[in-house]
């Protein structure tokens, strides 16, 4: 008996594009889950998963379940709040009645209201090649990428990439996660900038990291006592001033 894993990718394409919410798929066999060179413009969106096969000695397939689902993937470019007025006035009321803070535009004039939570956009990714986070798996980007859109929305400040990263390598710094990062050294084992942000996004609240965001940008003696008071964390706040 042989036992294989093939990989698959399913494709999402449009059935109206003026109702983006209807759609028709397809799924096809694929060498390697690479979403930068699988991404075409007439899809809208699309994600990967693999599925194992146990070829019998008679020659017989036995086909698993689906297993091993990537994040989603949109052919387009997502826009925030302050960029939804350029679909029009009937997108941007429909946007403020509904409370969407993004939609993605996608490349083959489809638009997406309700986007999976942790998905990317190629846009994005593409952006993200561009910086030295390629050592990062495709999981963890797109928890980095809504981090971002958070604090544009709730803290009014745009962060780069490369600064999403400094700040969340520097939260790590705080509390129980820093015990398990001194944990590791002492154990000798090595951890890389994957694994720390990856177990610390798991571990880790939107709640507790805006918190920690407003820490590192009031992190004086003059400004700690407002975070203090503005904030539902105050003990751990102060336990960090001890």
């Amino acid at each position: 008996m042989q036992v294989i894993t093939k990989h698959y990718v399913e494709e999402f394409f449009p059935v109206n594009p003026d109702r983006g919410s209807q759609f028709e798929s397809l799924v096809r066999t694929i060498s390697e889950r690479e979403p930068l060179k699988i991404y075409d413009n007439l899809v809208s969106y699309f994600r990967f998963f693999d599925i194992t096969e146990a070829i019998l000695d008679d020659g017989e397939v036995l086909c698993g379940q689906r297993k091993n689902y990537s994040c989603t993937y949109y052919c387009g470019k997502r826009l925030n709040r302050n960029e939804i007025s350029e679909l029009g006035t009937f997108w941007e009321n429909f946007c403020i009645e509904k409370g969407i803070n993004s939609v993605i535009k996608c490349y083959n004039g489809s638009l997406i209201t309700n986007p999976s939570e942790g998905s990317i956009t190629i846009d994005e990714l593409q952006e993200s090649k561009k910086h030295s986070i390629s050592e990062l798996d495709h999981d963890v980007i797109p928890k980095i990428i809504e981090l971002q859109g958070i604090i544009l929305d709730k803290k009014h400040k745009s962060l780069s990439v490369e600064k999403m990263i400094r700040f969340l390598e520097s939260a790590m710094n705080y509390g129980k996660f820093q015990i398990w990062l001194l944990d590791n050294q002492i154990d000798g084992i090595k951890l890389s900038t994957n694994d720390k942000l990856r177990k610390f996004l798991e571990e880790t609240s939107t709640d507790e990291i805006l918190t920690l965001y407003d820490i590192e940008q009031n992190y004086d003696d003059a400004n700690l006592e407002n975070v203090v008071q503005q904030t539902e964390k105050g003990p751990i706040l102060e336990k960090i001033r001890k």
